[in-house]
């Protein structure tokens, strides 16, 4: 008669597990001896090496018990699940490794989402500095907490424009640069002037619409682009709030406009990305200065 250390050796597993085993009812409660300890017989042995092999494949210890006495075909057909299940995942790791490798060797950011996870790269080649890039991200980041399924490909549109069109990249230049030198108590008109410039970056993007006017997701937006921009100079987060204004958002009159809060954010980050400039023409950061 063996102990339960002994059937775990003989059977390649642990005494936990034959524990487990015995307490589950997978292996029948052996008699004990006259100090109260478990003894195992052969049978029980064989038992217990027959879940371990089962286990061993991948079988879930819930269909353990049902395949140790059922016909060799109902077997067969678990190990076929047990396949399938085993190629999906397969696929999917790799698939996954896919990304990574393509994440590491593009120096691509892993907290985007693709087709925006190579935007702090290219904002850095173009010459936006490192905190910059930085804030920028984090406006991403909150817009796609927020906002619907179309806003990733219609901000990567954007940035794609703005990074490879020289005229715009000039015109986001110079609205940086009037950006940065924006004093707090600058007139109506060049709030509204500078506001409607950097709308005009975003025109040919055709931010999605939100149909539900003065839905909670809609002053949801309004309060978390108010929050986050709340650190801004005055002067650079007057010019915002009238870009969202201009976008159609809500406004003094507490009208939502056909954009809604998507094309109000749209243009919000319109303006921060533009407010970003190449060094080389003394534009600096100005949206986002913190």
């Amino acid at each position: 008669m063996l102990t339960i250390g002994e059937v775990a050796r003989l059977a390649g597993t642990t005494v936990r597990a034959v524990r487990h085993y015995t307490t589950t009812g997978l292996v029948a409660e052996p008699e004990r001896d006259a100090s109260g300890y478990r003894r195992y017989g052969s049978t029980d042995l064989v038992r217990v090496v027959r879940i371990r092999r089962l286990r061993d494949l991948g079988i879930p210890l819930s269909q353990v018990a049902a395949l140790l006495d059922a016909p060799p075909e109902a077997v067969r057909l678990a190990l076929d699940a047990l396949d399938t299940e085993l190629s999906a995942s397969i696929a999917e790791l790799q698939e996954r490794r896919d990304r990574l490798r393509a994440l590491r060797d593009d120096d691509l950011d892993v907290e985007l989402p693709e087709g925006l996870s190579d935007l702090p790269r290219r904002l850095l080649a173009a010459g936006v500095s490192p905190g910059s890039v930085a804030l920028e991200k984090e406006a991403l980041l909150l817009g796609l907490a927020v906002l619907e399924d179309g806003f990733p490909g219609t901000i990567s549109e954007f940035y794609g424009t703005l990074l490879d069109d020289e005229s715009r990249w000039s015109r986001s230049a110079a609205l940086s640069a009037q950006m940065d030198g924006l004093p707090d108590d600058a007139s109506a008109a060049e709030v509204d002037t500078l506001a409607r410039g950097f709308l005009a970056l975003l025109e040919p993007q055709h931010a999605p619409e939100v149909t539900t006017e003065g839905s909670p997701q809609d002053r949801l937006v309004v309060r978390l682009l108010d929050d986050f921009t709340a650190t801004l100079a005055t002067g650079q987060r007057r010019v915002l709030q009238r870009v969202v204004e201009l976008a159609g958002e809500v406004g003094e009159v507490g009208e939502v406009g056909d954009r809604g809060a998507a094309g109000a954010a749209g243009a919000a980050g319109a303006a921060g990305a533009a407010a970003r400039g190449d060094d080389g023409a003394g534009a600096r950061t100005g949206s986002t200065s913190r």
